[in-house]
């Protein structure tokens, strides 16, 4: 399939390479943070009302002799997500620890066939060049950690319907019926 005349803006809104030629076995300590029109282009693409604030203090190492780069990092952010079930929003503070093992010429189809999967593993990304870019990692991470379903506290969503509504069910054996 292919996707002629499509235009996709593959910009990011939150840029921060770092550059890994000079990361050895001692680590390198990186701290980033959002600036106001790069928070308002974060929260147009995690569809959420505002981020007030975002940064990170990042490590960068090689874990043993070879190529391959760790990052290790904690991000913070105060972000306004929207309540799923009132539609007002919703403030939240957020803390994630994060960890991403960067391989040369790693490609996502080299974990095919792995008998296990070690889920305290870090998380494996191809490194490409010589940089990588810690913001767009960070980005990544807080779209993780952020509810999917967010409800202000006390808030349940109504899922009778109400007191006249037919269930779902009956609904279903009316039609059976019929």
């Amino acid at each position: 399939m292919a996707l002629r005349g499509m235009c996709v803006d593959w910009s990011v809104e939150f840029q921060r390479r770092q550059k890994v030629d000079q990361v050895t076995g001692t680590p390198v300590m990186v701290h980033i943070e959002a600036k106001p029109d790069e928070r308002v282009a974060v929260a147009k693409r995690l569809e959420l009302q505002d981020v007030e604030a975002l940064q990170a203090e990042c490590t960068l190492d090689r874990p043993a002799p070879g190529d391959n780069v760790r990052l290790r990092g904690r991000l913070k952010a105060k972000v306004t997500q929207t309540c799923v079930v009132t539609l007002e929003p919703l403030p939240v503070e957020l803390s994630a620890e994060f960890e991403r093992l960067y391989v040369p010429g790693w490609t996502p189809s080299m974990e095919e066939g792995a008998e296990t999967i070690d889920a305290e593993a870090p998380d494996m990304e191809p490194l490409e060049g010589d940089t990588i870019d810690l913001g767009e990692t960070v980005v990544e991470e807080l779209s993780l950690a952020l509810d999917p379903h967010p409800r202000l506290p006390g808030v349940e969503p109504d899922l009778a319907g109400g007191d006249d509504a037919p269930s779902p069910f009956q609904a279903l054996a009316a039609l059976r019926r019929s």
